[in-house]
C-alpha cells in the first residue's frame, strides 16, 4: 500500500493502481492561486488525475471534500479523515500579559493575511511572534509600522510549542484553510484564538 500527500500528487500515476491513498490537504492552490495554463495544468496533474487514480481518496476536512465535489465535479470518491495535534501541545500555566501581550502569528504565505494582521495591530502595545520565512517587503512593512516582533523558522514540533506557551493570543485571519491547524494546537495549548474573515473557509 502506498500513501502519497502533500504537494506531490501527481506521484500516484507512477505507483500501482489498486494499491494508492491520497489524503488532500485542500485545493487552495487551484483556487486562488494560479491562472491560466498554469491553472489547467495543476488542475489535472496535482488534482483530477490523481485523484480518479487513487484506490482511496482521504481529506482533512469536510470543506475540502465540499470543494473537490463543487470545484472539480468529483462526486465518486473521498473520506473524511480529521487532523490530529501533537501530544506535545498542552495547557500551560502562563499569565495573560495585559501590558503588552505576545500575539502569536503561525504561517506567512499570502493566505495567512499577515499583511492586513501587521495593520490591525500598528497602534496596539504588544510583540507580534511570527513564525515562517519573511520577505523583504513584509520586514519592511512591520519597521515601518513601529511593530516590536521576533521572527522564527525552521522549528523544531518542540520549539513550536514553546512559543504557543509563552504567547498571550493566537493571530489566526487566514483567507484559505482546508482545515486550521494552528487554531487546533492553540486550543490545545489553552491559548485564545482570534479568527475572523468574512470569506474564510475552513471548517472541520
Amino acid at each position: 500500500m502506498y500513501h502519497v500527500t502533500g504537494d506531490v500528487h501527481y506521484f500516484i500515476m507512477f505507483l500501482p493502481r489498486g494499491k494508492t491513498v491520497l489524503t488532500v490537504h485542500d485545493i487552495g492552490n487551484y483556487q486562488n492561486a494560479l491562472r491560466g495554463v498554469k491553472r489547467f495544468i495543476y488542475k489535472w496533474l496535482w488534482l483530477i488525475l490523481p485523484i480518479h487514480m487513487a484506490k482511496v481518496v482521504t481529506t482533512i476536512s469536510r470543506e475540502t471534500l465540499e470543494r473537490i465535489r463543487e470545484d472539480l465535479g468529483i462526486q465518486q470518491k473521498g473520506i473524511v479523515v480529521n487532523n490530529c495535534y501533537n501530544h506535545i501541545f498542552r495547557g500551560t500555566q502562563k499569565k495573560f500579559d495585559q501590558g503588552k501581550p505576545v500575539i502569536l502569528q503561525v504561517g506567512t504565505q499570502p493566505n495567512k493575511n499577515l499583511g492586513r494582521v501587521i495593520e490591525a495591530i500598528k497602534d496596539i502595545r504588544c510583540r507580534l511572534s511570527i513564525i515562517g520565512p519573511l520577505d523583504q517587503n513584509t520586514v519592511h512593512k512591520l519597521d515601518e509600522s513601529a511593530i516590536e516582533y521576533e521572527n522564527h523558522e525552521n522549528l523544531t514540533v518542540e520549539e513550536v510549542f514553546k512559543h504557543y506557551a509563552s504567547a498571550d493570543i493566537m493571530c489566526f485571519v487566514s483567507t484559505y484553510e482546508g482545515f486550521g491547524m494552528p487554531i487546533i494546537e492553540a486550543n490545545a495549548a489553552g491559548l485564545p484564538v482570534v479568527k475572523y474573515s468574512p470569506d474564510v473557509r475552513c471548517r472541520r
